[in-house]
Parts: structure tokens; C-alpha cells; sequence
């Protein structure tokens, strides 16, 4: 009998927790802090991230980038564009994680990522903001293999190029030539 009744205060403890993670209350003194990968994942649905890179939404974008990155250290002012040209960085910890499965999760027939919708449809201030907040993978393929550079020079996009190239991207040279005709 003592047994059911700390098995019925532990769910009943578990359950209280679980409420007030879900309204952003602190938990009890004394219980474990929640993990920070549900907590960005409850946060933003990769589809939504890439729905408002498709259109141009630049609101929802930095929104969505905002929460998914709050509580994740920023890079120093410095390491800004090396950080922003650099291909994502090596998942540390469960929060990162979870921001790098939302920025680069794969949507669509074409399998492609929100940087890569942002380059199609000429949205450079978003594309720009993939890559320095949301450290988008620039180097990511779609189906056909084709990452946002390619992208953005078929569809004759060239503010995406240009904001690979101030971010310290390197640009391959036919797409970089390209852009100069665009």
C-alpha cells in the first residue's frame, strides 16, 4: 500500500511538472530542470520555419529563429561571418541539435531546406538570416544535389549569392560568374 501511494505521488509530481513546462513555469524547487531539445522542439515546427522562408516572412523567420535559439550561446561578434560561412557546426548539445533540425530539415518532392526556398524565391533578408542566426548548412544538397547557391543561380537570384559571398562563403566560380550576368 505505501508502495502505490509514492508510485501515485511520483505520477502525480511528474504530472504537475509536465504542466508547468508546458506553461513556462519554473519547476519546483528541487526537481530536475527540464532538457532544452523538447523545449525548442515544442517551440517551432520545421515545416512552419520553411513555409515562412518560402514566402519571404521575414517576421516569422526571425521569430521563429529567436525562440529556437534563446538560451544558446551567441558567437563571438568576431567569429560572426566565419561562423556564418562555415557549414553547420558540430552538434554539442541537445539544444543545438534540435535548432539544426529545424533550420535544416528537409521539405517537399525537392527534399530542401528553408535556405534553400529562401534562395528560389529571392528572399535575401531571410537566406541572410538563415545563415548568421540560424547557421544554416549553405552546403546542403537537395534531390537533385543541388545546394542554395545552385538554387539561386538556376532560378537567376542573386541577392542569395551576394549574401553568401558577404557572409564569407565561398561562391564556386561558374555560379559566382553567373550571378555577375544576373
Amino acid at each position: 500500500q505505501q508502495e502505490q501511494q509514492e508510485e501515485q505521488q511520483q505520477e502525480e509530481q511528474e504530472r504537475q511538472q509536465e504542466q508547468q513546462e508546458e506553461a513556462g513555469a519554473e519547476p519546483p524547487a528541487g526537481a530536475p530542470a527540464p532538457c532544452a531539445a523538447p523545449r525548442v522542439a515544442r517551440l517551432a515546427n520545421p515545416a512552419d520555419l520553411y513555409a515562412a522562408a518560402q514566402s519571404g516572412n521575414v517576421d516569422a523567420v526571425t521569430t521563429i529563429l529567436e525562440e529556437a535559439t534563446a538560451g544558446l550561446p551567441a558567437a563571438p561578434a568576431a567569429d560572426a561571418a566565419a561562423a556564418a560561412a562555415a557549414p553547420a557546426p558540430a552538434i554539442n548539445n541537445a539544444a543545438t541539435a534540435a535548432v539544426a533540425a529545424l533550420v535544416n530539415g528537409r521539405h517537399g518532392p525537392d527534399n530542401e531546406t528553408a535556405l534553400m526556398a529562401a534562395a528560389r524565391g529571392d528572399h535575401t533578408e531571410v537566406f541572410r538570416l538563415l545563415l548568421e542566426k540560424g547557421k544554416a548548412d549553405h552546403a546542403a544538397t537537395n534531390r537533385e544535389g543541388q545546394a542554395a547557391a545552385a538554387i539561386a543561380t538556376k532560378a537567376k537570384r542573386a541577392g542569395p549569392l551576394r549574401a553568401l559571398s558577404l557572409a564569407g562563403a565561398t561562391v564556386p566560380a561558374d555560379l559566382a560568374n553567373d550571378a555577375l550576368q544576373l
